[in-house]
C-alpha cells in the first residue's frame, strides 16, 4: 500500500521557496516525516487515522476544512523544517557530503540553524492556530476531543512542547 500524502510536491513548490527543479523524492521524504510525526503527534492517531482513511475522495466537510485551512500550513512549514538537512547534506558510502551547486556559496552551520529555527517557529505558529480551532469547535472533532483510551498517540492539545518535564515527585524531597 502506498503512502497517502495530504499535500503534494507541487503544492510545496508553489507555496514555499523550494525551487521547481528540486527532486520530488527529497520533498516526499520530509513530507512523510512531517505528516507521520508532527501532524500525528499534534492531532492524535484517532483523528489522523480518520482523515487518512477518508483522504482524498471521502473527506467529511469538517475534515476538509481542517485539512485545507489548518493542516496544509502546518505541513508546509514542517516540510521546510524537515528538509533543511537532507537538502544540505548527502549521505554517501564513505562519508556525508555537503551539497554545493555551481556559482553558489554554501551557507554556514549558524545560518542553517537560524533557518531551521525560523521554520520551526512558523510551524509552531500554525500548530497553535490549528489547536485553537480544534479547541473552539471540539464537537466537530470527537476523535480529537475524546480519543480512544487505547489510542497510540493522544492529541497534543497544547501544541509543540520541547525539553524535559519532571513530575512533581520526580526528585525526592530532602527531609
Amino acid at each position: 500500500m502506498s503512502f497517502k500524502y495530504f499535500i503534494d510536491t507541487v503544492y510545496i513548490k508553489e507555496n514555499t521557496p523550494i525551487q521547481d527543479n528540486l527532486d520530488p523524492k527529497l520533498i516526499q521524504m520530509s513530507l512523510q516525516e512531517a505528516q507521520e510525526v508532527t501532524l500525528r503527534d499534534t492531532i492524535g492517531s484517532d483523528l489522523y487515522d480518520e482523515i487518512y482513511s477518508q483522504f482524498p475522495s471521502s473527506l467529511s466537510a469538517n475534515n476538509t476544512t481542517l485539512l485545507n485551512d489548518y493542516i496544509k500550513p502546518v505541513l508546509k512549514y514542517s516540510v521546510l523544517y524537515e528538509a533543511i538537512l537532507p537538502l544540505t547534506y548527502k549521505f554517501m558510502n564513505k562519508s556525508i557530503l555537503k551539497r554545493d551547486g555551481e556559482n553558489m556559496t554554501s551557507i554556514s552551520m549558524d545560518e542553517m540553524v537560524k533557518i531551521e529555527q525560523r521554520y520551526a517557529q512558523k510551524r509552531d505558529h500554525f500548530i497553535e492556530r490549528m489547536n485553537k480551532y480544534l479547541c473552539t469547535f471540539p464537537e466537530l472533532y470527537p476523535k480529537w476531543q475524546n480519543p480512544d483510551a487505547d489510542a497510540i498517540d493522544k492529541p497534543n492539545k497544547d501544541g509543540q512542547t520541547l525539553g524535559f518535564y519532571f513530575a512533581k515527585d520526580y526528585f525526592p524531597r530532602k527531609k
